[in-house]
């Protein structure tokens, strides 16, 4: 298992720069051919937070908060879906 200490310098501070809370664990994975680090956070109300970044220059990528079932929010769909219901 890695520690934080582990990663580049600041990952944590980033992820921590965009949500409230504290860092679960950090990994680096492959997404599309491309290394992120995966940052978990969970925050103040015990949610928990995915924060994608850019392994290369550092950039957020995505912040993606986890369902209490596991599953990631998909905003978008749900958007999508209020549009549809408002257009009859």
């Amino acid at each position: 298992m890695f520690t934080v200490f582990q990663f580049k310098p600041g990952i944590a501070e980033i992820a921590l720069s965009n949500i409230q809370g504290e860092v679960l664990k950090i990994e680096l994975e492959e997404e599309n051919g491309f290394l992120v680090y995966g940052v978990e956070v969970v925050g103040p109300d015990k949610t928990v937070t995915d924060v994608k970044i850019d392994a290369g220059n550092g950039d957020v990528l995505l912040v993606e908060k986890d369902n209490p079932d596991g599953d990631k929010d998909n905003n978008d769909e749900q958007d999508n879906n209020n549009e549809h219901e408002d257009k009859d």
